[in-house]
């Protein structure tokens, strides 16, 4: 099987070299989606004078991004979640790392990436298994500029350079290019007073991708090739005085995308070969995971007046090698998914429903229903209710020691009402997202000691019971003929907690799941003037329980001036960003200090 999709990956690389494309360098990152099911979707602009994804997204966000401390792993949760019950998704394919079930959100470059999405609740019967507190939806498209440079400089010996090139006309190409390297040696200051800096905490990461885009009659065809290398060091804990613990990451995707349009239906093909090995060392080698993903995807749409159809097919097929398994695994999923949609000027219903197949055995059928009206012009209700459910990963049941191959799958019900109402005027614009959600979890999978020893094995011990409200507002003002106000708030209030006391850990009944924030607040300011931003923003996560001690709340505020100058086809940016304005002393997961006020310079340049 390896040597099938070793033909595939170089037959993808061989159609992209010949299929050139044309994508490059904006100042925002931003999507539309219409395949989606959630009625609250946060189409995202992200400033790119941030180096990595996480930054960008908490400037945006209420979302909460379990961080480890500067450049290292950090991974997403949304509406009370595990990492693993998050989906990430590239050009609509599954990039989670299927042996974890997670992926490294520190490893995506903000400057690969011209689209993006965080769609809030699960979408389990459009993608299937892991995707139930929602999911970061990654896209790559063309653009303008001819050839994009940039620069940043930050505190702590922290660096990023990036550059992008658009070639070709009828058929286009565009080349990224990324590299890091990083001290984040930042000082921090322990519980008893005694400052220190953060020891072990360097690395450097190197990214290229290509995009490819031709058409061929009525054929669209894409090709994408994105390669990571990253080698960091683990930095210490505020409780370790001592350790060379690092990771090395190797990554290569292809991803080849054909569409057609015939009258009024398309379909689509969409298929990806993705290599991660990730290594653990310690002066040497201590594990190595290589995990290597086929998966496709096949999309019929059919659009009529007031209805329209959708039929899919989705493929995938995993192979994994680790030192911590007894012998190499495989994983062989194929699901059939379709969807009705029906409405009028008084009603919508969206009717969809999945069933996937994992190595034989069928897994929860996903059925959903959404219901949504336009009382006014600008007023849009909607109700939606879905089952949901997560297959354990491959090191649930097959990790040594402590895997558990009977494991059965995470289920439940989650339901959903928002509103959504929009203010235009000839100079105002505000819109406002309200969306309160329940969701029941049974069978949730969770590593726990054994008993009369110290290995973690996974069981299906808990109910968990995630219920909340997510509001948003965006107001868009002009003050005067060249100066106009943007300002975003965000706040997300989360319940998730356990039905079923536990003995190990210590967990009563109604506690709140461990590292989840109740409360996540996110607002921004930000003030243009002719050619210059400035934009202030403030994050507040209330405390949150830790699997030792407790992680206190904080609040933190960052500052940041950006400058614009165009002459002729020539664009110049210039940026200065504080972040930590007021040098909080903070934790997001616990003995893992991060950085205090620092400071960042940001230089760009694009030929139009």
């Amino acid at each position: 099987m390896k040597k099938i999709m070793l033909c595939i990956a170089l037959g993808l690389y061989l159609i992209g070299a010949y299929a050139q494309s044309d994508s490059s360098l904006i100042d925002t990152i931003l999507v539309q989606s219409t395949v989606h099911s959630s009625s609250h979707i946060s189409n995202i602009q992200v400033s790119e004078n941030t180096i990595n994804l996480v930054d960008g997204l908490q400037q945006n966000e209420a979302i909460y991004i379990k961080n480890y401390g500067g450049f290292n792993l950090s991974t997403l949760s949304i509406r009370g979640s595990s990492s693993s019950q998050t989906g990430i998704y590239w050009n609509n394919l599954s990039i989670n790392n299927n042996m974890l079930g997670l992926l490294d959100l520190s490893l995506i470059p903000i400057s690969f990436i011209e689209e993006t999405a965080i769609v809030y609740g699960s979408e389990s019967s459009n993608f299937g298994s892991g995707n139930i507190g929602g999911g970061l939806y990654l896209k790559n498209n063309p653009s303008k500029e001819k050839i994009s440079l940039s620069t940043t400089i930050s505190s702590f010996k922290n660096y990023s350079h990036s550059a992008k090139v658009n070639l070709g006309k009828k058929i286009k190409s565009t080349i990224k290019l990324n590299y890091q390297h990083f001290q984040n040696d930042y000082p921090y200051t322990i519980s008893n007073g005694e400052e220190r800096r953060l020891e072990n905490g360097n690395g450097i990461q190197m990214h290229g991708m290509y995009n490819g885009n031709f058409k061929i009659g009525k054929n669209k065809l894409s090709f994408n090739y994105w390669g990571t290398y990253a080698d960091r060091n683990i930095p210490y804990t505020s409780r370790q005085t001592s350790g060379d613990d690092s990771t090395i990451d190797f990554n290569n995707r292809f991803n080849l995308n054909l569409k057609r349009n015939i009258n009024k239906s398309f379909i689509e093909w969409n298929s990806g070969y993705f290599i991660n090995n990730n290594q653990f060392l310690q002066t040497q080698l201590i594990n190595k995971n290589i995990i290597h993903s086929l998966e496709n995807r096949l999309v019929y749409r059919k659009i009529k007046t007031n209805t329209s159809y959708t039929f899919g097919v989705d493929q995938s097929y995993h192979s994994a090698i680790s030192q911590n398994y007894i012998s190499n695994k495989t994983q062989s999923r194929i699901a059939v998914f379709s969807n009705f949609s029906w409405e009028n000027k008084f009603l919508k219903i969206d009717l969809r429903a999945r069933q996937e197949i994992i190595n034989s055995k069928l897994t929860p059928f996903i059925p959903e229903i959404i219901l949504s009206k336009n009382v006014f012009n600008n007023l849009r209700l909607s109700l939606k209710t879905n089952k949901v459910y997560r297959n354990p990963t491959l090191n649930d049941l097959y990790w040594n020691p402590g895997g558990n191959e009977n494991l059965i799958p995470e289920s439940g019900l989650a339901g959903e009402a928002n509103i959504n109402y929009i203010i235009k005027n000839s100079s105002i614009t505000n819109s406002l997202n309200i969306t309160a959600y329940n969701r029941i979890i049974q069978n949730w999978i969770l590593w726990v000691p054994s008993e009369n020893n110290f290995i973690f094995s996974p069981l299906n011990i808990s109910e968990v019971w995630s219920r909340g409200l997510e509001f948003s507002n965006k107001l868009n003002m002009p003050l005067t003929r060249k100066t106009n106000l943007e300002y975003t708030f965000n706040y997300n209030l989360n319940r998730s907690s356990y039905q079923v006391p536990l003995n190990i850990p210590a967990v009563e009944k109604g506690d709140q799941l461990f590292y989840t924030p109740i409360h996540q607040m996110n607002n921004s300011f930000t003030l243009n003037f002719k050619n210059t931003s400035t934009t202030l923003s403030n994050k507040y996560f209330s405390s949150s329980i830790g699997i030792n001690e407790n992680v206190a709340a904080y609040n933190i505020t960052n500052i940041s001036i950006s400058r614009k100058i165009e002459i002729k086809k020539n664009e110049y940016n210039i940026s200065i960003i504080v972040n930590n304005l007021f040098n909080k002393s903070y934790e997001i997961i616990e003995f893992r200090p991060m950085p205090g006020r620092n400071f960042s310079l940001n230089l760009n340049y694009k030929l139009n």
